[in-house]
Protein backbone atom coordinates (compact mmCIF):
# COMPACT_ATOMS: atom_id res chain seq x y z
CA UNK A 1 0.00 0.00 0.00
CA UNK A 2 1.10 3.53 -0.74
CA UNK A 3 -0.25 7.01 -0.26
CA UNK A 4 -0.36 9.21 -3.34
CA UNK A 5 -0.63 12.97 -2.81
CA UNK A 6 -1.51 15.48 -5.51
CA UNK A 7 -1.02 19.18 -4.84
CA UNK A 8 -2.46 21.90 -7.05
CA UNK A 9 -1.71 25.59 -6.77
CA UNK A 10 -4.08 28.29 -7.93
CA UNK A 11 -3.16 31.81 -9.06
CA UNK A 12 -5.36 34.83 -9.79
CA UNK A 13 -5.11 37.01 -12.90
CA UNK A 14 -2.38 39.08 -11.24
CA UNK A 15 -0.33 35.86 -10.89
CA UNK A 16 -0.63 35.89 -7.10
CA UNK A 17 -1.09 32.64 -5.21
CA UNK A 18 -4.69 32.29 -4.06
CA UNK A 19 -4.80 28.69 -2.85
CA UNK A 20 -3.25 25.26 -2.56
CA UNK A 21 -5.28 22.05 -2.69
CA UNK A 22 -3.87 18.62 -1.76
CA UNK A 23 -5.57 15.28 -2.38
CA UNK A 24 -4.42 11.96 -0.87
CA UNK A 25 -5.26 8.43 -2.02
CA UNK A 26 -4.28 5.02 -0.66
CA UNK A 27 -3.49 2.57 -3.47
CA UNK A 28 -1.86 -0.84 -3.90
CA UNK A 29 0.63 0.09 -6.61
CA UNK A 30 0.73 2.74 -9.33
CA UNK A 31 3.00 4.50 -11.75
CA UNK A 32 3.23 8.23 -11.29
CA UNK A 33 4.18 10.57 -14.10
CA UNK A 34 5.45 14.03 -13.16
CA UNK A 35 4.37 16.39 -15.93
CA UNK A 36 5.57 19.86 -16.89
CA UNK A 37 4.30 22.48 -19.33
CA UNK A 38 4.86 26.15 -20.00
CA UNK A 39 1.79 28.20 -19.08
CA UNK A 40 1.71 31.16 -21.49
CA UNK A 41 -0.84 33.00 -19.32
CA UNK A 42 1.34 32.81 -16.17
CA UNK A 43 4.65 33.05 -18.09
CA UNK A 44 6.10 30.17 -16.08
CA UNK A 45 6.37 26.39 -16.01
CA UNK A 46 3.65 24.48 -14.16
CA UNK A 47 3.82 20.94 -12.81
CA UNK A 48 1.28 18.21 -12.04
CA UNK A 49 1.12 14.46 -11.45
CA UNK A 50 -0.67 11.89 -13.56
CA UNK A 51 -1.46 8.29 -12.57
CA UNK A 52 -1.02 5.24 -14.81
CA UNK A 53 -0.24 7.12 -18.05
CA UNK A 54 1.24 10.46 -19.10
CA UNK A 55 -1.20 13.37 -19.41
CA UNK A 56 0.09 14.64 -22.76
CA UNK A 57 -3.08 16.71 -23.28
CA UNK A 58 -2.71 18.74 -20.07
CA UNK A 59 -6.32 18.13 -19.09
CA UNK A 60 -5.37 16.90 -15.60
CA UNK A 61 -3.13 19.90 -14.92
CA UNK A 62 -5.84 22.12 -13.49
CA UNK A 63 -4.88 24.87 -15.93
CA UNK A 64 -6.50 25.98 -19.18
CA UNK A 65 -5.22 23.63 -21.88
CA UNK A 66 -5.23 26.54 -24.34
CA UNK A 67 -2.50 28.21 -22.25
CA UNK A 68 -0.19 25.16 -22.04
CA UNK A 69 2.70 24.51 -24.41
CA UNK A 70 5.70 22.15 -24.42
CA UNK A 71 3.96 19.46 -22.33
CA UNK A 72 6.56 16.89 -21.28
CA UNK A 73 7.09 14.01 -18.88
CA UNK A 74 9.68 15.08 -16.29
CA UNK A 75 9.90 11.74 -14.48
CA UNK A 76 8.18 8.41 -13.93
CA UNK A 77 8.06 6.38 -10.73
CA UNK A 78 6.89 2.75 -11.00
CA UNK A 79 5.24 0.57 -8.37
CA UNK A 80 4.83 3.26 -5.78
Amino acid sequence: MATFDTTETFFNEEKKLVGVFTTSKIVDSISIYRMRAYNTNLSQYVFWNSNSSPDITGILSGYSVANLSRITVVSRIDNV
